[in-house]
């Protein structure tokens, strides 16, 4: 197998171009019943590097939206490398799905690569693509938003302790400055959620599932739902 790099820190920086050469050594490798055990923990070796260095560049953008390059990392990781890591898995499923390789351990996870390979199309990978990139818009509006508190603009999440508060009114207080950035930039959150959705339905039509009513995104924006991230 292509030599990992030694940690995920090592694996934040790289590119697409530099991360598809280990997926495809792990695809053209022999594969059979006698092999593929190892064969699986090669590739769960690299996954774990891989979603460790996707989670650490989203915490670091989550906690500094205004860093450029913090969010040129997370941009790379949710536009560019997990749409095209995801064709990879499936790519990767199918070889062992097609050698019957069956262990009592891992039927979840059979089932799991059975049911992503039903519904996966290669059309969906940029629609997915352009779905992150909105998430990646919302959480730079989210995360920018702050509140009054004793005198100070805190970050939202600063403000959940006070909604824990024994006394209600502080309660009452905390959660209303925490409600009010999301209220203010409704129309702003409501447009991308309007984009996700539509992007999502797209993507749902072309895997062979019906278009949700319409009622449904208007009880969705009414409830103020968040678009979701990876997953």
């Amino acid at each position: 197998m292509i030599a990992l790099p030694d940690s995920s820190k090592d694996f934040a920086k790289l590119s697409w171009d530099e991360i598809l050469p280990i997926y495809n050594d792990l695809f053209y490798r022999p594969l059979s019943l006698d092999n593929a055990a190892e064969w699986l923990d090669d590739w769960s070796s690299f996954e774990d590097l891989l979603g460790e260095a996707r989670e650490q560049v989203y915490f670091d953008y989550t906690c500094d939206t205004a860093d450029p390059a913090k969010e040129a990392d997370n941009l790379r990781f949710q536009t560019e490398i997990e749409p095209n890591a995801a064709e990879q898995r499936v790519r990767l499923s199918r070889r062992l799905l097609e050698i019957g390789y069956t262990r009592e351990d891992l039927d979840e996870s059979l089932r799991r690569f059975r049911t992503t390979n039903d519904i996966f199309r290669e059309e969906n990978v940029p629609l997915k693509a352009e779905v992150e990139r909105l998430s990646a818009e919302y959480q730079k509006v989210t995360g920018a938003m702050t509140a009054p508190w004793n005198g100070q603009d805190l970050p939202l999440p600063r403000l959940r302790p006070f909604m824990l508060d024994p006394d209600r009114e502080t309660r009452e207080k905390a959660w209303r400055l925490h409600r009010a950035p999301y209220v203010a930039q409704r129309q702003q959150l409501a447009a991308l959620f309007d984009e996700q959705y539509k992007l999502r339905q797209e993507i749902a039509h072309n895997a062979g599932f019906q278009r949700e009513a319409s009622l449904r995104l208007h009880a969705a924006r009414l409830l103020c739902v968040p678009p979701s991230r990876r997953r």
